[in-house]
């Protein structure tokens, strides 16, 4: 794969045209305190689930945190905390396990 990305290869579309592709395998890690940066969530509620830290190991299975519900709680938030008043958003957005950026 590396040869491949780096030099490219000639491969064929289903109708037989030949093409010159490139095939990079793009891969990232991150801890769970960058993962949750990235995620706009709390560092002590896990960016792939609805878990908080203390139930972190549990056998109870949690459901997925997604971006359509962190996008939820980033509109609840907004809507319940003056936006130019920072503190206040800061507490309002604890509330929905947010890392406050709005």
């Amino acid at each position: 794969l590396k040869v491949t990305a780096a030099v490219g290869v000639m491969m064929s579309d289903p109708i037989g045209n030949l093409h010159y592709c490139f095939t990079p395998l793009v891969m990232y890690i991150a801890d769970i305190l960058e993962q949750s940066l990235l995620a706009c969530t709390n560092p002590k509620a896990l960016p792939v689930s609805t878990a908080m830290c203390k139930e972190f190991g549990d056998p109870f299975p949690h459901p997925s945190c997604t971006a359509s519900r962190t996008l939820d709680n980033i509109e609840q938030a907004c809507c319940q905390a003056d936006l130019n008043d920072f503190g206040d958003f800061l507490k309002v957005a604890k509330c929905y396990y947010l890392n406050g950026i709005h």
